[in-house]
């Protein structure tokens, strides 16, 4: 709502999941949606669910991992929402190159005038830092690490390989600009991208840390079970002390990217 695409714009969803993007966006009457989606049952509750909405003539859908398919310089906006860090549970090779290639075949199917809105966990979000369960292992204090150390901690505790990767604002930065993307508009969310109360810029640092100083924060939750964390009033005294520093917005639980 707050920035809705341009009237005529050709929309992709990767990894569209139950429709959360998808079909809010199919409702504006100036727009086509492509849901892109590799599980038969959620693409096929999408496809319902517009049924039932009638939105069915500005919906596409394919079943699909993206990866696989070449769609060209197509869209004016591509939404990859929760979908990076899982990327190299589903492809061979180092995770990190994974993802870069992944992020380059995001850029390949914008327009050269598009954008790709990104969600994704913070791996230093404040939360994490304090011990909260991270979203996607369920392990405490190891998504935190750097990568190696991660991946060596958490085959150590599960006997499995980590197939789920965050990073820090910086390293997204890193990738973004290896993948080929020139522009990068960062805004933290709280409490987190899924389900944001609060969403900030980044610049300029100095509004956002004064809102992080003075401001009620939304409750953190437990990324597992959405419970609320017994020490969100702690998280919150903390942010007000990096704020007052001028850092706090590196800490935020998630981030939302828009990238050109």
């Amino acid at each position: 709502r707050q920035h809705p695409p341009s009237p005529g714009a050709e929309i992709l969803d990767v990894g569209a999941g139950w429709g959360q993007i998808s079909l809010p966006l199919a409702h504006r009457p100036d727009v086509q949606v492509t849901a892109l989606e590799p599980t038969p049952e959620r693409l096929a509750f999408i496809r319902a669910a517009a049924t039932q909405e009638g939105i069915t003539h500005r919906l596409h859908f394919i079943q699909g991992r993206f990866q696989a398919i070449d769609f060209g310089p197509t869209f004016d906006l591509v939404c990859c929402i929760g979908v990076l860090e899982w990327v190299p549970k589903f492809q061979t090779g180092r995770p990190r190159a994974v993802q870069v290639e992944f992020l380059r075949r995001l850029r390949a199917a914008l327009k050269p005038d598009g954008c790709c809105y990104l969600g994704i966990e913070n791996r230093l979000g404040l939360k994490y830092l304090l011990g909260a369960r991270d979203d996607h292992t369920a392990q405490r204090n190891i998504s935190v690490l750097d990568a190696d150390l991660a991946a060596a901690k958490h085959r150590a505790a599960t006997g499995q390989e980590l197939s789920a990767f965050t990073y820090m604002f910086a390293e997204y930065e890193i990738l973004f600009r290896e993948a080929g993307f020139s522009q990068i508009d960062t805004y933290a969310a709280f409490p987190d991208y899924k389900l944001p109360d609060l969403i900030l810029a980044f610049n300029p640092a100095e509004e956002t840390n004064k809102i992080l100083r003075t401001e009620p924060l939304p409750e953190e939750h437990d990324g597992i079970d959405g419970k609320r964390l017994e020490n969100s009033s702690e998280i919150h005294s903390h942010y007000r002390s990096l704020a007052a520093l001028g850092i706090a917005h590196f800490f935020a639980p998630s981030f939302y990217f828009v990238l050109r």
